[in-house]
């Protein structure tokens, strides 16, 4: 009876260390390598951080200064960019202003409705190679980052005092 009782509080000591294991081990991660910028898609678009901090497309630009090529792709997606934002801009103005005075005097203004459709459509293409190109420099950023050499091996094992968990380096 002893003996059971005793392999009870043993197994019971083994399924709590193998559920803490699981609650702790999904959350440790390695370091990034320093200055790697990370994309992230949202809904509306992509955002850029650089060690934890989210960056804007002047200080994305800022941050790849150190590659040459990155950056001059950067600054073309910077252009793209204000030139998406300006003619959507605009396409969004005429689109609201025809829509406005439908509302207020029940006149429809189809030449003012109809460019700034089209605006907002021009702008699409713009927006998306501004995306494209942002991207494409951050991937050229973080193909010429120095990654550390070091990795670590985590393995369970068991000895004659019990479970255990070896960290190689």
């Amino acid at each position: 009876m002893r003996n059971i009782i005793r392999i009870q509080a043993i197994a019971l000591r083994v399924l709590c260390v193998f559920i803490l294991l699981m609650a702790f081990l999904p959350h440790v991660s390695a370091q990034e390598t320093a200055n790697t910028i990370v994309v992230e898609k949202t809904p509306v678009g992509f955002r850029y951080s650089q060690d934890g901090q989210y960056l804007s497309l002047p200080q994305l630009a800022k941050a790849l200064e150190s590659n040459q090529e990155a950056h001059s792709l950067i600054k073309s997606a910077q252009t793209s960019n204000t030139f998406a934002t300006v003619i959507g801009g605009l396409g969004g103005f005429a689109l609201g202003w025809s829509v406005g005075t439908y509302i207020g005097t029940g006149e429809m203004l189809l030449p003012v409705l109809v460019t700034g459709i089209g605006l907002i459509v021009v702008s699409i293409p713009f927006t998306l190679c501004s995306n494209w190109k942002t991207k494409r420099a951050v991937n050229i950023f973080n193909s010429q980052v120095q990654t550390p050499s070091t990795s670590a091996d985590v393995r369970f094992t068991l000895s004659g005092n019990g479970f255990g968990l070896t960290l190689r380096f």
